[in-house]
């Protein structure tokens, strides 16, 4: 593999940060699951580019949030047939905002817009289609005294039960309700 990164940071106040990078992967022998096959198959030569940007800010005292913006694009360069890295998302809108409602117990949420993800035909000749784009909000509360090493959460995944396909002939399982408390020395 040979790559390249370059980004940069910047502080806009004492509540607020910009990060902005860019990169570029020439991959060599990249492994890829073909999820109408199930099977594992090598991908030869390919290309990874793209930029992505993030702004986390403090604007409340109690309210963390961020917002993340990813746009890549993908190439298989091998010469199998199909031009696109399959299952690799040519753009990701992330909204996350976490806010204390009182001491120790805070809430969660999470918005993600994913679109732009390619699969190809089973067999050859393979032809190219796009996946639907896809939003998702998830909900938590977690709850953990202070020095006690205790947490306790409980959430819902996809709460709106939005029916997407991650990957092509996976579907998402729909609405989720999570729960669970973690203990540490």
């Amino acid at each position: 593999m040979q790559g390249a990164e370059a980004g940069a940071h910047y502080q806009i106040s004492d509540n607020a940060l910009i990060d902005i990078t860019g990169f570029h992967y020439d991959l060599e022998d990249f492994i890829q699951r073909d999820r109408a096959t199930n099977l594992f198959q090598n991908v030869e030569q390919a290309r990874v580019w793209g930029i992505e940007f993030s702004l986390a800010a403090r604007p409340l005292e109690k309210l963390d949030a961020r917002l993340s913006l990813s746009l890549q694009d993908s190439e298989d360069r091998s010469g199998s047939g199909q031009e696109e890295l399959t299952n690799t998302p040519g753009r990701m809108l992330g909204i996350d905002l976490d806010y204390e409602l009182i001491h120790g117990l805070a809430a969660h949420f999470k918005l993600q817009h994913v679109g732009g993800q390619y699969y190809y035909t089973r067999n050859a000749p393979y032809l190219q289609a796009e996946l639907d784009d896809t939003t998702r909000m998830d909900l938590r509360l977690r709850w953990q005294p202070k020095s006690t090493g205790f947490s306790a959460y409980i959430g819902v995944n996809n709460v709106l039960d939005e029916d997407f396909e991650d990957e092509f002939a996976l579907p998402s399982p729909g609405r989720m309700v999570l729960a669970g408390i973690n203990w540490r020395k």
